[in-house]
């Protein structure tokens, strides 16, 4: 009794979303289930940092913690700016969308991604 409810715990799709602020008026949401980052709201990010050892980094923004969920980016149309090192080290970002009203992006941004 207890592999089969085992089995059908393991069969549920799980869908997380997890999200917060990354700047005054932008918003960030990340659904682990599709590995899709949006970014939504206006104006500028915040600028993060990196940290890491053994050659191994990973960006200090609040979507961090889940680098390895993070296999695309979309960035609102109201949004002016990319943070710096806002995406560093997300190793399996595969897909980014950034528009037309983003006019700066910051300094290692896209840093140790493939």
């Amino acid at each position: 009794m207890l592999a089969l409810l085992v089995a059908m715990l393991a069969a549920v799709n799980v869908h997380a979303k997890v999200y917060g602020t990354c700047g005054d008026n932008l918003s960030w949401s990340l659904d682990t289930s599709t590995g899709l980052l949006d970014i939504t709201g206006s104006g500028h990010m915040k600028d993060y940092g990196y940290s890491g050892s053994n050659n191994v980094y990973k960006t200090t923004a609040p979507w961090g913690k889940y680098i390895n969920d993070i296999k695309s980016l979309t960035v609102g149309n109201n949004v002016t700016s990319i943070g710096f090192a806002a995406f560093y080290g997300c190793t399996r970002l595969t897909s980014v969308t950034i528009p037309e009203s983003v006019t700066s992006i910051g300094s290692y941004v896209f840093s140790g991604c493939i």
